[in-house]
């Protein structure tokens, strides 16, 4: 097939859901698909709103770039373009997108330039507040696919049809048990690091501290794309992308994920096939792999003082931790690649 992908912007950081789309076009060319990517620089409804000189230049610069921070496959084109239109990208027989800006402006594309497919991996009211528009992205398309089931419901109110569920994946030859899951320093917690509020970095913080108290001999390891956020705790050390997270994780015991809300989570589910057990916030794209009690410990969001009760039972209770941890391993392997990947085929080939 000959696929056409678009995108928001041009990532010069890497974020989750750029990752996991690189990760299909990857999949999907070594399948033998002809794959082209497009990053378009201006979309209506976006903010900031930039001067249009400014958005011609960063058009042209950016104009045959290729992310730094993931390694595309030598076979796929990209292409920067200043809008989205039929002059704009080539014809193809299916085109895939993701975000709400972008699925907006698949109404001004002809028939031949693919059959249309948004993955909403997220229900992104951050990026669009007004409903009435969000609500609009979900029609654009001629099919949505969705990451999570909680999106389901939300999707198919607004368009009478039932949207394609396609859970996210990770790498189990990346992402696996390095070292025994009984015998790692229980009192070792790892956690991402983002700036964005919905993450909720502050609370998982908050609530590290209070556990501090307690267990004056917690360790901590952040990690993240930014440049040192320079705690001034000692026990808290901080690695700016790390150049190999599989041996990170099995470096802990415990991996914290306070989002405020999150669309799926990637970093929890690599963290889980290493062997931490993970205590998280009970959000809708976390309760796809987190079950209270069974793979996870649960607290609700935008309270450190229950986060750190959480981490608390797993760090005075090891037989808790390890029975957690594994049972997490274990369930979070069905979520892979290969399955994901054959699945995204069999969607875009019945299109029709």
């Amino acid at each position: 097939m000959k696929i056409n992908i678009v995108l928001p912007s041009f990532p010069i950081q890497m974020t989750g859901g750029f990752k996991i789309i690189f990760e299909y076009a990857n999949a999907l060319a070594a399948n033998g698909h002809d794959i082209a990517l497009y990053f378009v620089i201006q979309l209506p409804h976006d903010r900031p709103h930039r001067p249009t000189i400014y958005l011609n230049l960063k058009s042209l610069w950016l104009k045959k770039r290729r992310p730094s921070w993931f390694t595309l496959d030598s076979s796929i084109r990209t292409q920067s373009i200043l809008r989205l239109n039929k002059n704009s990208i080539r014809d193809a027989d299916a085109l895939l997108c993701t975000n709400c800006l972008v699925a907006l402006e698949l109404k001004n594309l002809p028939p031949c330039k693919g059959t249309t497919f948004n993955l909403i991996q997220g229900y992104e009211d951050w990026i669009l507040p007004q409903n009435d528009l969000l609500n609009e992205s979900f029609r654009t398309a001629a099919h949505n696919i969705v990451i999570a089931d909680y999106l389901v419901p939300l999707v198919e109110n607004v368009t009478k049809k039932r949207p394609h569920v396609l859970y996210n994946a990770y790498h189990p030859e990346q992402f696996h048990i390095t070292t025994p899951i009984a015998g790692r320093q229980p009192h070792r917690v790892a956690m991402l690091w983002h700036e964005m509020p919905k993450k909720g970095c502050n609370y998982g913080i908050e609530a590290l501290r209070i556990c501090r108290e307690r267990f004056p001999d917690l360790e901590v390891e952040l990690f993240g794309i930014y440049s040192n956020p320079n705690f001034d705790e000692r026990w808290i050390h901080y690695t700016q992308q790390p150049d190999n997270l599989c041996a990170l994780y099995n470096s802990v015991a415990i991996f914290l994920t306070p989002s405020l809300n999150e669309g799926w989570g990637l970093t929890a589910t690599e963290a889980m096939a290493c062997g931490c057990v993970l205590v998280c916030t009970d959000t809708d794209g976390l309760r796809v792999f987190a079950h209270e009690g069974k793979t996870a410990l649960l607290a609700p969001p935008a309270d450190a003082e229950a986060l750190a009760n959480r981490l608390c039972e797993l760090l005075e209770n090891d037989t808790l931790r390890r029975q957690i941890a594994q049972s997490g391993s274990e369930y979070i392997q069905r979520f892979t690649w290969k399955r994901a990947v054959t699945q995204l085929e069999q969607i875009l080939k019945n299109r029709n």
